[in-house]
């Protein structure tokens, strides 16, 4: 497997330079110096620069299996999502891994600039839920959102906001979030982002890959006003954006 990489909006045609990397379930970075990948298997989450080398490695202990990752930029926390529970590496340290078990099941996962974890989850009622974990806090708390989600999408900082992604209904929904309660500050729709299974926002642009697409490995949305697409990715298939970096 090797991951494309585009110099966007100056070309949207993939670069020369490949990065190579075994298939990955999970993707997630700050933007800055390196990225990581959960293995097809969820045994591992790697980490890589940005030109491919390898770095280090994160396990889980016992028998758990991980989905999804997100980083902290504040605190270089690495989070990992598996069934029913979430495991936090602080520091990124393999030593330092703490489980939470909760009753819904996690998906995607992203930090806002405080270190808060937001996690996106299907309760025990078949809901999509928006979890939280604030700093220094023991455990996660279901966030009170003014309107219903109908599918679980990837969750990050947009810059101003929590950005949740609800692919079903293709919107982006903008969230401002205090005491585990959120204010809807915006929604972005992206006009015929079929099989669009998770976002990747960096201002003003979105992207949003594809799955099953032949050729087009993703399209590209400005963000946030949204809309139709304004570009679509040469290359592929493809179906995952590592990383984007500034």
């Amino acid at each position: 497997m090797a991951a494309d990489q585009y110099d966007y909006p100056k070309s949207n045609a993939p670069a020369r330079k490949k990065v190579d990397l075994y298939d990955s379930s999970g993707e997630c970075s700050t933007g800055k110096g390196t990225f990581w990948i959960v293995d097809l298997e969820g045994e591992t989450a790697d980490e890589y620069t940005y030109d491919g080398k390898y770095i280090r490695s994160l396990s889980p202990s016992g028998s758990k299996y991980f989905n999804q990752c997100a980083v902290s930029a504040k605190t270089g926390d690495v989070a990992l999502t598996a069934s029913h529970g979430i495991v936090v590496f602080t520091g990124g340290s393999q030593t330092k891994a703490k489980a939470y078990s909760i009753s819904e099941s996690p998906f995607y996962a992203g930090y806002d600039p405080k270190g808060n974890l937001y996690i996106d989850a299907v309760s025990t009622k078949d809901e999509f839920v928006l979890l939280e974990l604030t700093v220094r806090s023991s455990s996660f708390q279901i966030v009170s959102l003014p309107n219903k989600l109908s599918s679980v999408g990837s969750v990050q900082w947009d810059g101003d906001y929590v950005a949740a992604y609800d692919r079903v209904a293709r919107k982006i929904y903008r969230y401002a979030i205090a005491g585990y309660v959120a204010t809807l500050e915006g929604t972005v729709t992206l006009k015929h982002a079929a099989n669009c299974r998770a976002t990747w926002i960096a201002p003003p642009y979105v992207f949003c890959p594809t799955v099953g697409a032949g050729k087009h490995a993703a399209a590209v949305f400005n963000y946030p006003a949204g809309g139709h697409s304004i570009a679509t990715f040469a290359g592929g298939p493809g179906n995952a954006i590592i990383q984007v970096s500034e």
